[in-house]
């Protein structure tokens, strides 16, 4: 019985840890997408490149090495 209990309360601590690792993971991706999405508006207007307001801006890929096949961005 106290076996029992010890490991119901080893696997509900594994479960909490778990869980607000995949909460913190979830925040982390949401702001990461934040910052890659102001980061692509911040587009200067008199630009040869941004004809369009929602015009997405080209950035080197020294600055920014992810693609943009695996990292969406919508224009809003």
């Amino acid at each position: 019985m106290v076996i029992g209990y010890w490991l119901l309360v080893i696997c509900y601590w594994l479960f909490v840890i778990c869980y607000w690792l995949l909460v913190i993971g979830y925040w982390l991706l949401v702001i990461g997408y934040l910052l890659v999405k102001i980061t692509y508006a911040q587009c200067p207007m008199p630009n040869a490149q941004c004809p369009m307001p929602n015009a997405q801006c080209p950035i080197p890929n020294s600055q920014f090495p992810m693609p943009n096949s695996l990292f969406p961005i919508p224009n809003y």
